[in-house]
């Protein structure tokens, strides 16, 4: 979702733009593809965290070889 051109990366970016966007992402059709993979995303994060998990697995190694 663009919120302003790239090009204008470094300006302040307005609240009603932002606003807009947020509006189009939450609220409008528009934003139906961009909650899905936001769902999609949030799943897999917490999947990996869990128990027996990628992320959950790399902490906890990395915690035991820290505390060794």
């Amino acid at each position: 979702m663009l919120v302003r051109p790239w090009e204008r990366r470094h300006d302040v970016t307005p609240t009603a733009a932002i606003r807009d966007a947020i509006d189009r992402v939450m609220a409008l059709e528009e934003g139906a593809e961009i909650r899905q993979r936001a769902t999609a995303l949030g799943e897999a994060v917490r999947g990996a965290m869990d128990q027996g998990g990628s992320s959950r697995r790399d902490l906890d190694e990395l915690v035991a070889y820290v505390t060794r």
